[in-house]
């Protein structure tokens, strides 16, 4: 049989480990077989591995079996939309992060917090992982991967652009004071800058990014940052725009 979940149930991983939470005793009836459905994105080499982790949890698993659809990573997005729209999503996907959300806001995706607690696997990772796989206090999502991620700089590129390299004592100030930032501004034209909001929080499904949100006043027919794009708030849907940039305008505007 299969088990109607009742909403769909988002996880980002761990598939055996959540799995194995859930299972009950071996040695039942094929009338008491829950078939599970998962799905996944990946190349083929990562889809042939991932398949034959399933076939081995099933192997073991007489009461529970895990019917695993693997998708090309370029079309993944797409065809977990029209899952979406179909209401025929899976009962596990895999989604990354800065997606999830999109299902998770529209109540698409079932709360794991009872089941993450059951399986034991709230102590793997750290609590900035749940945090970020969580909505309004709830964790909808197990983390498959987590990276480490840094941030460089090139000093030679500074020497050659006759900077000195950023230090720890490095302002704010002094970084919108320089040339190469007041060169976005045509000459003679005195603007504002301000800052709207500073270090908002943005989790995308490979790391945390911190970012700062400028009011940048301009006189009308401005030619300052002349070689940007300028769109009205209200065309914005027109054009691929970054979910931090929605969420910084649902937030402040």
């Amino acid at each position: 049989m299969r088990r109607n979940w009742g909403k769909k149930v988002l996880m980002s991983g761990l598939v055996a480990s959540m799995l194995c939470g859930l299972a009950g005793p071996l040695n039942v009836s094929a009338d008491d077989v829950t078939t599970v459905e998962y799905l996944f994105w990946g190349n083929q080499s990562e889809i042939n591995t991932i398949m034959g982790t399933i076939d081995a949890f099933n192997e073991s698993h007489t009461d529970i079996q895990v019917k695993g659809t693997g998708i090309d990573s370029s079309v993944y997005l797409q065809k977990l939309s029209a899952y979406a729209s179909s209401n025929t999503l899976p009962d596990i996907v895999q989604v990354a992060v800065d997606y999830g959300d999109e299902y998770t806001k529209k109540g698409m995706f079932e709360p794991l917090d009872g089941m993450i607690e059951n399986a034991g696997l709230k102590d793997l990772v750290g609590d900035n992982l749940w945090e970020g796989l969580s909505y309004e206090d709830q964790i909808y999502a197990v983390p498959l991967q987590a990276s480490a991620c840094l941030m460089v700089g090139n000093k030679k590129l500074f020497e050659e652009a006759g900077l000195e390299f950023p230090t720890e004592s490095w302002t704010e100030e002094e970084f919108r004071e320089l040339p190469q930032v007041r060169a976005f501004f045509a000459d003679g034209e005195v603007s504002g800058l301000r800052l709207i909001s500073g270090n908002v929080k943005h989790v995308l499904s490979h790391r945390v990014i911190y970012t700062n949100f400028y009011e940048v006043v301009l006189p009308e027919n401005s030619t300052s940052f002349s070689a940007f794009l300028r769109v009205k708030i209200e065309d914005l849907e027109q054009y691929a725009v970054s979910r931090l940039v929605h969420a910084f305008l649902e937030k402040y505007l």
